[in-house]
């Protein structure tokens, strides 16, 4: 066996779980266009977005959309891209691309939403993945909605 059953779970090449999927707590994520910032933006543009948007971490590209896996080269977190401008340690102008984080967990578009609930314990987005890309960003927000109270 090449690849393991997790591997290809979390990828999205699994068929879907019984029950809810995380397809199905995607609501109104469309497929193939997800919050994102690009490694050149700067510092003070993806601030403004990520708090226009309400989004507390994304994922960056180093390229357009529709992307590969390879494409999105770690992530960044508002609060600590907030924290490092009031530091000093960022300038305003500063790329994305030099004060990036690790990247974000990943789950298959597939997989059970208890999968992604596990995944989620950790963060507060992951990247969601169809057939080995990255279609959509799931919010742990969006994941308690999904879910009866």
């Amino acid at each position: 066996k090449i690849f393991n059953d997790r591997w290809m779970s979390s990828h999205g090449f699994s068929p879907a779980q019984a029950g809810s999927t995380v397809g199905d707590a995607l609501g109104n994520h469309s497929e193939g266009e997800f919050f994102h910032v690009r490694a050149e933006d700067s510092v003070s543009d993806a601030l403004r977005r990520m708090v226009e948007s309400d989004i507390s971490i994304a994922p960056v590209l180093s390229a357009p959309q529709p992307v590969v896996l390879g494409e999105v080269i770690g992530s960044v977190d508002r609060s600590t891209l907030r924290e490092i401008f009031e530091n000093g340690d960022a300038s305003a102008s500063d790329p994305v691309a030099e004060h990036l984080g690790p990247p974000l967990d990943l789950v298959g578009i597939n997989e059970s939403l208890d999968t992604a609930r596990n995944v989620l314990a950790t963060g507060d987005a992951v990247l969601v993945m169809r057939d080995g890309k990255p279609v959509s960003l799931l919010l742990r927000s969006d994941l308690l909605l999904h879910y009866p109270a």
